[in-house]
């Protein structure tokens, strides 16, 4: 995670109501949405953000999500 998109993380997202989710690339693109009508909707958009800022990258460095509603990707 880049020392923005922590930074973000940390001081804005968490914060933020639920139906929220976290995308980011392994080359730094991120985005994250909250407030949205359902975990579906906040997924969504976070991926459609980060792959507009992830342009040059995106076929070999695709945006990902890694957190929805505080809980990290892989986290059961």
């Amino acid at each position: 995670m880049t020392n923005q998109a922590l930074k973000s993380y940390r001081e804005e997202y968490v914060n933020a109501t639920q139906h929220k989710a976290f995308a980011q690339s392994d080359v730094g693109a991120w985005s994250w949405k909250s407030n949205r009508t359902s975990i579906k909707h906040a997924i969504e958009n976070s991926l459609i953000d980060c792959q507009k800022n992830n342009k040059r990258h995106e076929a070999e460095y695709p945006c990902k999500i890694i957190n929805v509603n505080g809980k990290w990707a892989g986290e059961r």
